[in-house]
């Protein structure tokens, strides 16, 4: 199925991470709810974070900016609850779910930048026969960008000098079509979706965007393992409520990918794609961007115990600041899992990304390393302990955007 791209939120771990990015989960057995199996969780977290804004390394800067009523570097603990639930049915061969998630967060030294962020989710797939397939996906958010220097990956702007985070919420549904049947030689998917963004305070409204999505992916299989993909994937963005008489940011963004997806043997799968991208502008006075993209996911596991994990891709994203037209994003995001007894393991992870801004003379690297240790004392029961290093060097004057952070996570996490 086409991917579409998604929120690669990388910056404090879970205590700023999306769902499905949190580091481990254990394992729920649920219960009978009605027609559906019901799988509750409940995560609780505590960390304690160096620069929570992700302020400027020169002092001078940072105390000029909080002189004049901003922002300035915060050191804080920041206790955040999870909570969630899941349901799931079968009928024959379809499948259905429901689910809710919830992220309760309470800043230790700011209360003003408590959150309460929600999410919720329905899916279905539906069989027809063994050559046919379609499945929906609709999700609502509501979320918070934090205040701070803000992050070219979920396009949160610089936010030094309003009172609260930013607000949005968000519409996004999906629908898919498979053709073909397992194992044959060729398969087709192909996508359709539409995406709002809308944002609730401060003023952001001239930043609203909806998106048309479309795409196709044709595989033909090479060997029993080994399929060759033709992936092609189009973006309509469409800014609804911008300021009378402003350069529209609206545009059309594309890619045209060839590549190989295999799961060969035991101890290695993946998928890699290259090919072109481009984001081009209605506004003539923009500058479009032309060039070479790629997405990749590999897995090797050397042992049972043992397993890395590597993601690298290439997109374009909306711009955060008021001089960039956009920003290229490059990435690439390594982490091992290393089992050392049935309940205990570690986790290690790098990243690293070129932000390439266009339209403005500006380029970032984001670096980031963390390290951790979780252990399972029961089925539905696991602690783990996190350490993470972040930091930006950017060719903004004076290194105003330049930061490093620190951020010590501990964790609780259950499912029933």
């Amino acid at each position: 199925m086409v991917r579409l791209r998604p929120f690669m939120l990388v910056g404090v771990l879970a205590i700023c991470a999306v769902p499905g990015t949190t580091l481990g989960q254990p394992v729920g057995t649920g219960f009978d709810l009605g027609g559906f199996r019901a799988y509750p969780w409940l995560n609780l977290l505590a960390g304690y974070e160096s620069n929570y804004y992700k302020t400027s390394n020169d002092v001078r800067l940072d105390n000029a900016i909080a002189g004049l009523g901003g922002v300035g570097r915060l050191s804080t603990w920041e206790t955040v609850v999870e909570p969630g639930i899941r349901l799931t049915a079968l009928k024959g061969a379809d499948s259905y779910s429901l689910s809710y998630f919830a992220r309760i967060g309470i800043v230790s030294a700011s209360p003003a930048d408590n959150f309460t962020d929600q999410q919720a989710q329905a899916n279905a797939n539906w069989e027809f026969g063994l050559r046919h397939r379609v499945t929906f996906n609709y999700q609502y958010w509501y979320w918070h960008d934090r205040r701070g220097s803000g992050s070219p990956v979920d396009s949160s702007r610089a936010n030094f000098f309003y009172p609260h985070p930013d607000l949005w919420d968000s519409n996004r549904v999906t629908l898919g079509y498979s053709y073909g049947a397992p194992g044959a030689r060729g398969r087709l998917d192909l996508m359709a979706g539409y995406r709002t963004r809308h944002y609730l305070n401060n003023n952001q409204e001239v930043r609203d965007n909806d998106r048309p999505v479309l795409g196709a992916t044709l595989y033909t299989r090479v060997s029993p393992k080994v399929s060759l993909l033709f992936d092609a994937a189009w973006e309509k963005v469409n800014y609804t409520r911008q300021a009378p008489g402003a350069l529209t940011l609206d545009s059309d963004q594309m890619t045209l990918y060839t590549g190989v997806t295999w799961d060969a043997t035991a101890k290695t799968s993946g998928t890699v794609k290259v090919g072109w991208l481009g984001k081009n502008f209605a506004a003539g006075q923009r500058e479009n961007v032309s060039d070479f993209g790629w997405s990749a996911q590999l897995q090797y596991r050397p042992r049972t115990y043992s397993t890395f994990n590597l993601v690298t891709e290439r997109t374009p994203a909306e711009t955060n600041t008021g001089l960039a037209d956009a920003i290229v994003v490059s990435l690439v995001n390594l982490d091992w899992v290393y089992y050392w007894q049935p309940r205990l393991y570690t986790r290690v992870g790098l990243l690293g990304t070129n932000d390439k801004y266009i339209g403005e003379a500006r380029t970032d690297h984001r670096y980031n390393a963390s390290g951790g240790v979780f252990y399972q004392m029961r089925r539905w029961l696991e602690l783990g302990v996190n350490y993470t290093y972040e930091a930006r060097t950017s060719d903004v004057p004076l290194d105003a955007a330049d930061y490093t952070d620190n951020v010590l996570l501990f964790s609780m996490r259950t499912a029933y």
